[in-house]
């Protein structure tokens, strides 16, 4: 198997990404006082006036985002499933 450019970096995101969300799931269920989780580092050390408008702002791009980019793969689908192959 021969791994390209794109699915390296596809292969190292979603892993990265996938790791973090579950070490924070873990860390969340942790009832050691020396495992802190991102929302416990993040109460202790950033103030809420900084801490909500980044959220706001966060969600704010993100909902767009996936609607755009669920509208494209919808319409990659129309696409691909109207090409046949020719035999």
């Amino acid at each position: 198997m021969i791994l390209t450019k794109k699915s390296k970096w596809t292969l190292g995101f979603l892993g990265v990404t996938f790791l973090a969300f579950i070490m924070e799931i873990c860390a969340s269920f942790d009832t050691s006082p020396l495992t802190q989780s991102w929302t416990l580092l993040i109460t202790r050390n950033i103030s809420p006036w900084v801490t909500f408008p980044v959220i706001i702002g966060l969600f704010s791009w993100l909902i767009p985002h996936f609607i755009k980019y669920y509208k494209r793969a919808k319409e990659e689908k129309k696409i691909n499933m109207s090409y046949v192959i020719p035999q």
